[in-house]
């Protein structure tokens, strides 16, 4: 009776004994972090990102960003300070309460251009080797596109133009990967100014003939959708933001291998394209667009994977079925012999 209940107990948690080590994550989507820069992480506290505004026009391979941002100053000495994006972003996983969240990568923006004021301003290149000890939470950022700012009054108004490739993201669930569309926008790296953001605003358009049976997914669930389903928008108020906040768009993103336009185009439409915001008519994100987490893995890798899981249950469950093999082997063998022995007459007695 021992032995028979250690084989049931046995039976019962080989399903589970091939452990799951890599957590869902997705790398390279097109996206960037908030403008916080590690050389000033003394004033930011001093800084109260008031209004935080971000545009986004969605193509098959790269997507457009228009962000504007007011800050405020909050006392006499942030007058001057840097503000930047960083090039290469690597937040590590974060565990809250035992579950790991999803590890960002997001890609470098690029053809960047920014205004300070309404004043355009050059942008610089600089690597950081270590982040301040509080920004380090916020994960590793060496490489940063860097521009300056300057208080001229209580506020200080940054717009920002650049775009990202957004073709070729990687995402993970489990054993399963897949490549495809993404654009991501690291929200929680705002919580390091002044706290909370008085009002925020993110927008999102399809663009390039892209429509809502393209997304695969947009996470946080709090978007809405505008009634002829191309703009997503979700707007908030006096918000902390936290790591469930950053956002991801999962899009089918078969490339049309056109050259991407003139930028000033670009640019020029993204920003008229304010105008065209609708006005009414958001419904909620349907359930069945706010689930990112989900990966299918084209049919070769899945056939893959289960051949590697049968292996996996086939060494478990050896000992039980080894030495069946084993003994089925030698009678058959035996039976063989003994059957060719029988036709030529030597019965071996």
């Amino acid at each position: 009776m021992r032995y028979l209940l250690v084989i049931w107990v046995w039976v019962s948690v080989a399903g589970y004994a091939r452990g799951n080590a890599a957590a869902p994550h997705y790398r390279f989507p097109g996206g960037h972090t908030a403008l916080v820069y590690a050389q000033d992480s003394t004033l930011v506290r001093q800084v109260h990102l008031r209004q935080e505004r971000i545009l986004v026009q969605v193509y098959r391979d790269y997507a457009v960003v228009y962000g504007r941002y007011v800050f405020a100053k909050t006392d006499a000495r942030p007058a001057a300070f840097t503000l930047g994006y960083p090039v290469f972003n690597e937040l590590k996983p974060n565990y809250r309460q035992g579950a790991p969240m999803y590890d960002e990568y997001p890609d470098e923006p690029l053809h960047l251009r920014a205004w300070v004021n309404g004043r355009r301003v050059d942008t610089g290149y600089v690597e950081v080797p270590q982040p301040e000890p509080h920004l380090r939470a916020q994960g590793y950022v060496r490489y940063w596109y860097t521009w300056p700012a300057h208080f001229t009054s209580d506020s200080l108004v940054c717009e920002v133009f650049f775009m990202v490739r957004t073709a070729d993201a990687h995402f993970r669930h489990g054993y399963a990967s897949e490549h495809g569309g993404g654009f991501c926008y690291i929200l929680s790296s705002g919580a390091v100014w002044q706290r909370p953001i008085t009002r925020g605003e993110i927008l999102i358009k399809l663009m390039d003939g892209l429509t809502l049976e393209d997304v695969r997914g947009l996470h946080p669930a709090r978007f809405h959708y505008s009634v002829d389903k191309q703009w997503f928008r979700w707007q908030f108020a006096d918000k902390v933001p936290q790591w469930d906040d950053n956002i991801l768009l999962r899009y089918h993103s078969a490339s049309n291998n056109q050259p991407v336009p003139d930028i000033d185009s670009l640019y020029a439409r993204i920003k008229g394209s304010e105008a065209h915001i609708p006005g009414a008519g958001w419904r909620p994100l349907p359930t069945s667009k706010s689930e990112i987490r989900a990966v299918h893995a084209p049919v070769k890798q899945q056939a893959v994977i289960y051949v590697i899981d049968l292996l996996f249950l086939a060494g478990i469950y050896a000992p039980l079925w080894l030495p069946l093999l084993i003994g089925l082997i030698i009678a058959l063998w035996w039976y063989r012999r003994r059957k060719r022995r029988a036709r030529t007459g030597n019965t071996g007695r």
